[in-house]
């Protein structure tokens, strides 16, 4: 009778084991894509440091009647990026490839730490108020270029 149970056991937890491998080992592949797509991917810039550049977590904020918009620039790199002059064009999440981005942004960063990460704010050009604007979950980084000159 031990050995019927262990070996009931023994499949039960190898079918879980490949369960979870298999589930683990799909998921992860759009994970990764959707990472790429949001970070330089889906930036369009032909600068070198682009492919190491994310810009994520957009949040639009009001300042004594000006719009601003925070979001956090992340280096996925091993080298220090030096400071970089970005354009941002966000889009909302449903807007279609040809539709002009909802607003641009236009900021400065400071130097950037290997994988390190730096929150930003920068004012951006709207006729809504920042209350009008879309959620945080609503709202993307449509592309973004470096205008700071390669070295």
């Amino acid at each position: 009778m031990a050995l019927v149970v262990m070996g009931g056991v023994l499949v039960v937890g190898y079918l879980l084991y490949t369960k979870v491998l298999s589930n683990g080992s799909t998921s992860a592949a759009p994970a990764a894509k959707a990472g790429a797509e949001t970070g330089a991917a889906a930036g369009g810039s032909t600068h070198p440091y682009a492919k190491f550049l994310e810009v994520a977590g957009l949040r639009f904020t009001e300042d004594r009647g000006k719009n601003n918009v925070r979001f956090l620039v992340i280096n996925h790199s091993s080298g220090e990026l030096d400071d970089l002059d970005l354009t941002i064009n966000i889009t909302t999440t449903n807007a279609n490839p040809g539709d002009p981005p909802l607003t641009t942004a236009t900021v400065k960063v400071p130097s950037l730490g290997p994988w390190e990460s730096k929150e930003v704010s920068a004012p951006v050009q709207t006729k809504l108020k920042a209350y009008e604007m879309p959620d945080w979950q609503f709202v993307k980084v449509g592309s973004f270029e470096i205008t700071t000159p390669a070295k």
